[in-house]
């Protein structure tokens, strides 16, 4: 697998669900989530897709003096919430790592600050006249 840094607001796009591919389901879209802490500190975070077709995971590193206390995760116009079904250490990158069920019907996430003390993740699907499912 190769690695991409990703930026602020840059777009990921994934397929939330593989069905039948070659004879092969891969199912429904997660993301392993290794969060790199220090001194109480979010500092870098890498993000490994799983279920997914991809030869990329993606790190980024949070600004030196953005002082993030908290992860979160968060879903925009998708049918289903984004959910973390397990937490473990990682002993790569010493620290929890967040396995996270995508929401149904995302199309990608992007990264963002909050608050000025939190990362998160956002889940989003795309609005259209098509797929709004607030109309």
């Amino acid at each position: 697998m190769k690695i991409q840094k990703i930026k602020l607001g840059e777009k990921i796009h994934f397929k939330w669900m593989d069905r039948e591919h070659g004879g092969q389901s891969l199912g429904w879209a997660y993301f392993d989530v290794c969060q790199v802490w220090k001194n109480g500190k979010l500092k870098k975070i890498y993000i490994y897709p799983r279920q997914q077709r991809s030869e990329v995971f993606y790190s980024y590193d949070l600004p030196e003096d953005y002082k993030a206390v908290q992860f979160d995760i968060s879903s925009y116009n998708c049918e289903t919430e984004a959910s973390v079904k397990s937490n473990n250490y990682c002993k790569e990158h010493k620290g929890i790592t967040s396995s996270m069920i995508v929401p149904k019907g995302a199309e990608y996430f992007s990264l963002s600050l909050h608050f000025g003390n939190s990362l998160c993740m956002d889940y989003h699907r795309e609005r259209s006249e098509k797929n709004d499912l607030f109309s």
